[in-house]
């Protein structure tokens, strides 16, 4: 046996099928065997894999392990000369595992094998080559110094920065999402340590197989796509405090007294800085664009009402004149946030919609002031106007300097690339679903040697700049890895997204970077993910809205205050439906944050199948009748 593929699954069902796709389609010249340890799945991943890839061992568990334990139940069953550990979430191109096994037979010391990864977005992983995690090159990777200088040998040790991504190279520690290592080192050396839950093992295991006497390597003559990065968004505090206990773990096992000591004091001060800044970062994030449209209208408004007291020779109180002005500009950025108008595409009907209430409120608490406490009329009731004006302005503004994108155009621009008759059926399927979108086809030979690859490029480049390409979707059933994966690796003049619609499949796979979770879309959309059906959805939580204000004096008697006002709000808003899917079904099909409700769809101990599948069919038959029935059945639970 040349090769054990080992696959550790974890409620993702669809990247797995892709996966296992590329994977088969890589051990088609080699005798290969494949192992799939789920970690107890809830997304139906078991019985995609029995169904579909029988040929594949399957190991089901029934708890999540974590990565090590779960590896090592199937790298006790190999029986390969190689142990290729691989992430689900992964497309390997053709002709990798052949190259693999040819470079590693030449180096005789070899105990494990990196390769050169790019993300979802077809940018370079720097963790496809790493150093090891010395108390230094920690530290200095915690603080982000290995971002800031990518090819310095000191800064960016914990990468590799100096050596090339393009070349083979002897390295120290491998990347879990493809570690290819030879068995009998294994044996020698040993298998995952499982005091390693999640993050670290791939750095203890590199760290043992170079105690071991054998030398790591990466290898650049073949690419993988890895949608996921680093599996966590690497500015999150979760993310941080997951990698801090497993750099102290490995502190703990392979430094001993003072130097132990010294790393885990650098590790945990990296750890504080690094909270802090995230923190800052985060709060910088939230805050400087309501700050600076509060500092921005409180000048205008300030210089308004000194000419006007100027032109008008009227005389207001100082501090009246000093204070209002500020205060009807904070009450317009309070209005800007409560109707969401600071987020990405909100453009001109949210900002309107926010300055008109604002404008009403402010007249109404205008309308309550004793008379010696009133400003001019004419500028509180003229400011609002004047800010929606001056916003929208300085609104675009920063869109054209592209700090913001308040204005960005909801229609975007897609290719389908492919190479058969399956092109055209395609594009008609996601008309449906993008019937806003301008999509174009591009059918291109199904084998492409060299020099009618390096056309191909050219010619994809010019595309999305004649085009202003915003997405191109890959048909993988047409479309080998191999050249996927090369025409994601290209520079384009603007940015792009990249998916891929596996092969005899129904959904889209892609990610717009490292730093995210692969995203899935399915090519025909359920009912309730379009835009009609959300519209309709949005009607029915409106009517119920006025049905809950007539039944308000019961419902006080079986809730809540306090949740009773607080779920009204935020659904009257449409910040939440009254009822919404389970987290079951949205973890693991669309959008974690899309359909919130305030009564959950499916009943929580429901087995998980059942609740999926109530979820689905809500999904593919939603009507407002079953909204008004469940809302009337959970009266006393509207308050929750």
């Amino acid at each position: 046996m040349d090769l054990s593929i080992v696959i550790v699954n974890y409620n993702v069902k669809h990247f797995l099928q892709q996966c296992l796709q590329s994977v088969l389609d890589a051990s088609k010249n080699i005798d290969a065997e494949i192992f799939v340890v789920d970690n107890k799945s809830v997304d139906g991943s078991v019985e995609m894999v029995r169904q579909n890839f029988p040929s594949v061992t399957l190991i089901a568990n029934q708890e999540n392990l974590g990565f090590s334990k779960a590896n090592n139940l199937a790298i006790r069953q190999s029986t390969g000369e190689y142990v290729l550990l691989l992430n689900p979430d992964t497309v390997v191109q053709e002709d990798t595992f052949e190259k693999c096994l040819q470079y590693a037979r030449s180096k005789k010391d070899l105990g494990g094998l990196g390769i050169k990864m790019i993300d979802g977005s077809g940018a370079y992983l720097p963790e496809s080559k790493r150093g090891l995690p010395s108390p230094w090159t920690a530290f200095y990777k915690m603080l982000g110094l290995s971002s800031l200088f990518p090819k310095s040998k000191k800064f960016s040790r914990y990468y590799l920065g100096h050596l090339s991504k393009d070349e083979n190279n002897e390295i120290e520690i491998l990347s879990g999402a493809f570690m290819f290592m030879k068995k009998a080192c294994l044996d020698k050396v040993g298998l995952l340590d499982e005091d390693f839950f999640m993050y670290g093992e791939d750095i203890d295991l590199s760290y043992r197989i170079l105690k071991g006497g054998y030398s790591n390597h990466y290898f650049a003559d073949s690419s993988i796509i890895h949608y996921k990065g680093e599996s966590t968004k690497k500015g999150s505090l979760n993310y941080v405090r997951v990698f801090y206990q497993a750099m102290i773990l490995y502190a703990q096992k392979h430094f001993t007294g003072q130097h132990a000591r010294f790393f885990i004091l650098l590790i945990k001060m990296a750890v504080y800085l690094k909270a802090v800044l995230a923190l800052g970062l985060n709060l910088f994030k939230s805050l400087w664009k309501p700050l600076l449209e509060l500092a921005s209208l409180s000048g205008l408004f300030f210089l308004c009402a000194h000419y006007y007291q100027d032109y008008s020779q009227k005389v207001f109180p100082e501090d009246i004149k000093s204070t209002a002005p500020f205060v009807e500009a904070i009450a317009i950025v309070i209005s800007l946030v409560i109707f969401g108008a600071y987020r990405e595409g909100s453009g001109s009907r949210k900002l309107l919609k926010a300055t008109l209430m604002a404008l009403l409120g402010i007249g109404f608490c205008y309308s309550l002031l004793p008379e010696s406490l009133r400003f001019s009329r004419i500028l509180v009731f003229t400011l609002p106007l004047l800010a929606f004006v001056f916003l929208w302005v300085e609104r675009k503004v920063l869109d054209v300097v592209g700090l913001t994108r308040f204005f960005q155009n909801s229609k975007i621009n897609i290719l389908v690339l492919g190479a058969n008759n399956r092109v055209h059926p395609i594009i008609d399927r996601l008309k449906n679903r993008h019937q806003e979108d301008a999509i174009y086809s591009w059918t291109i030979p199904e084998k492409l040697n060299n020099e009618e690859l390096r056309k191909v490029e050219l010619e994809l480049i010019e595309r999305v700049r004649i085009n202003r390409l915003d997405e191109i979707i890959f048909l993988n059933e047409s479309i080998k890895n191999e050249s996927i994966i090369s025409l994601m690796s290209l520079k384009f003049p603007r940015e792009v997204q990249f998916k891929i619609i596996p092969r005899e499949a129904d959904f889209v796979i892609g990610s717009g970077s490292k730093d995210a979770r692969g995203e899935l879309r399915y090519l025909e959309p359920e009912p309730l993910f379009s835009v009609a059906a959300s519209r309709k959805k949005r009607f029915g939580d409106l009517l119920l809205c006025l049905l809950f204000i007539l039944l308000f004096p019961y419902l006080v008697l079986k809730n809540n205050l306090f949740g009773l006002i607080s779920n009204w709000w935020k659904v009257f808003l449409g910040k939440k439906h009254w009822i919404g899917l389970n987290k079951e079904f949205t973890d693991t099909l669309i959008d974690k944050h899309a359909f919130t409700g305030v009564i959950h769809l499916a009943n929580k101990d429901l087995d998980s199948n059942s609740i999926l599948e109530l979820n689905r069919n809500y999904c593919k038959n939603y009507n407002w009748n079953t909204d008004f029935n469940l809302f009337c059945r959970n009266l006393n639970q509207l308050g929750a």
